[in-house]
């Protein structure tokens, strides 16, 4: 027998119905399952502090996530490992979509939900499981709304599922069954939050009566088998492109040391795709390469930026936070990044934006004379043919490889009128 009881004292308030469930847990894991070949996956909230009373591995995330991250760690398909995720009522309320993709897809997991009515670690107030009529710290007059029924949420998509108390003298027997259940599983256990729901509610719950005031809501306890035929989830990674090369360095670049290049636009004008081809560029240069697009949630409107980093070797990437060169196609751009002009950089600018920006040492070209698609790749184009950073032919080559049509006829223009 495989002990996953911790020698650690366990965090909880004297009487918390945590204490219950996680030795029960210790217990049905102890008879089936080997502590290395076991993942616990919680998230914030008090039970969330179960992470250091056992002895497997443990993986702790944010509030409400347990299920996508256990999730993501079974579909792994490691044979022979036991994942299990642990969550309270207000994480199961913040986590549910999660809860249900699990169990749509029949995870092989197991989600255990303690449910104590209300967000213990944070006050006592009232979560999406609470029942009608309980008083917590937001619904001094008693909870007025409808619960989520996560057990017959569970039961539409077919995955087995249990509802049960830690004044249960079954709990263990539950927790075994669902322990060794192959696919999706979830346990809602009830349980009493002793400093917070408990005291509020005295003469409404207690810890023998939890199953009756939950079935007097409509809401029953009990075991319930998966539907028969239910498969579990196997992951199986497809090869979506069988016949990828490696990239082949081609060219030499001329650079010598690292260098960090802003190219700044609108929306439209090929900055995320301009930037792409000289970074791809760049890497058959034989250079390190680092990219970042920022752009609004609009995409189609306001500013598009991208910022490159450039280097003979993989450390220089990070060597440098000082941009090297700043490249403004429009005024949305110059918005974007006049808050970090100046210092060493060279400023280009658009020829249309003389007169109105005001940059001291800063130089003009004409990018936007190549049409507004193609004003963010005629920025790009100029910067090759004006520094020592890669080879002229390398963007050339990177154009000549796009598919066929009018886009990859006006950049080959543009690269070759520039080169």
């Amino acid at each position: 027998m495989n002990s996953f009881e911790c020698a650690l004292p366990d965090p909880w308030c004297p009487g918390c119905g945590h204490h219950t469930l996680v030795k029960e847990l210790q217990s049905a894991l102890s008879r089936h399952f080997e502590p290395h070949r076991t993942v616990l996956v919680t998230d914030i909230g008090c039970i969330g502090m179960a992470d250091n009373q056992f002895t497997c591995h443990t993986v702790h995330g944010l509030h409400g996530r347990s299920p996508a991250l256990a999730s993501a760690i079974a579909m792994t398909g490691r044979e022979g490992f036991k994942i299990v995720a642990l969550m309270g009522d207000g994480g199961a309320s913040i986590g549910l979509s999660h809860i249900l993709e699990a169990a749509r897809l029949n995870v092989d997991m197991t989600l255990i939900i303690s449910n104590n009515q209300n967000y213990g670690m944070t006050g006592g107030q009232h979560s999406a499981y609470t029942l009608p009529g309980i008083v917590t710290a937001t619904t001094d007059a008693g909870y007025d709304g409808r619960p989520f029924d996560i057990i017959s949420l569970a039961a539409t998509l077919g995955v087995m599922r249990a509802r049960t108390s830690t004044g249960s003298s079954g709990l263990g027997l539950v927790l075994e069954r669902s322990l060794l259940h192959r696919g999706f599983s979830v346990v809602e256990v009830l349980s009493l939050c002793t400093t917070y729901s408990a005291k509020m509610n005295r003469e409404t719950l207690s810890p023998a009566g939890l199953e009756d005031s939950f079935g007097s809501a409509g809401l029953s306890s009990g075991l319930h088998e998966a539907s028969p035929g239910m498969k579990p989830f196997v992951f199986s990674p497809e090869v979506r492109h069988p016949n990828l090369k490696s990239i082949e360095v081609k060219y030499v670049s001329p650079l010598k040391q690292p260098v960090r290049i802003m190219l700044a636009g609108s929306a439209g004008q090929g900055i995320q795709s301009s930037a792409g081809l000289f970074c791809s560029a760049a890497v058959i240069s034989g250079l390190e390469v680092d990219m970042c697009g920022d752009y609004p949630v609009t995409v189609g409107k306001g500013f598009s930026a991208a910022s490159m980093a450039l280097s003979p070797d993989v450390d220089g990437l990070s060597s440098s936070a000082d941009y090297t060169t700043v490249l403004i196609t429009s005024q949305d751009g110059y918005s974007y990044c006049r808050s970090f002009i100046g210092g060493r950089a060279a400023v280009v600018l658009e020829r249309s934006l003389e007169g109105e920006v005001s940059i001291p040492g800063c130089s003009f070209a004409g990018f936007s004379l190549h049409g507004r698609r193609n004003t963010g790749f005629a920025a790009i184009a100029w910067l090759a043919s004006n520094s020592s950073i890669l080879a002229s032919e390398a963007l050339h080559e990177m154009v000549a490889a796009l598919p066929a049509g009018a886009r990859r006829e006006s950049l080959m223009r543009i690269v070759s009128e520039s080169l």
